[in-house]
């Protein structure tokens, strides 16, 4: 397994254009000792786009297995997720209730999921994604509500309901 610094803040997501990536990465270039910020997730739609947008202080580490993931969730000071549309945002719950502190963009799935227990931001706005990154270097975003809200999703919560809608469907 690779051993990651831990100080920087990871994005994990798929590199399509929806996910904001290239926006990201356009702002993390144009800071001024901005944070380390390692992109894992597998490689979509506009790969090249964002490894081309990669300076020194980006690491595109692709897909990894589950176990270094979570190892890159608990070193990361923080979590970033600019997507501009989501179905669910699993990620996103994956850092909260990894204990990292989180801002994300301002949607509806990622505002449903968090609550307000996360920094959220609009996905469209360099200045506003500036300001998360430097808030996730900071360290000021308390993680405890969101591990709280993250701890009441569950399989088996998640199976019920699943269960209970397939079968109001079937009568």
């Amino acid at each position: 397994m690779t051993d990651y610094p831990r100080d920087y803040v990871l994005c994990v997501s798929t590199t399509h254009p929806h996910k904001n990536l290239q926006r990201l990465l356009r702002v993390h270039a144009q800071m001024k000792n901005a944070p380390k910020l390692i992109l894992t997730g597998v490689r979509g739609f506009a790969a090249k786009e964002v490894e081309s947008l990669a300076d020194d202080s980006v690491e595109i580490a692709g897909w990894v297995p589950r176990e270094q993931l979570y190892e890159l969730y608990r070193g990361a000071m923080g979590f970033i997720y600019p997507s501009t549309f989501e179905g669910f945002g699993m990620p996103v719950l994956e850092a909260m209730a990894a204990g990292v502190p989180v801002a994300c963009s301002d949607i509806p799935p990622l505002r449903e999921i968090a609550r307000s227990t996360v920094h959220f931001f609009d996905p469209a706005n360099d200045r506003e994604i500036q300001d998360a990154l430097l808030l996730l270097a900071s360290g000021k975003i308390s993680t405890d509500a969101a591990q709280r809200r993250a701890a009441q999703f569950t399989w088996a919560k998640t199976a019920r309901a699943t269960l209970d809608y397939l079968s109001k469907c079937s009568s």
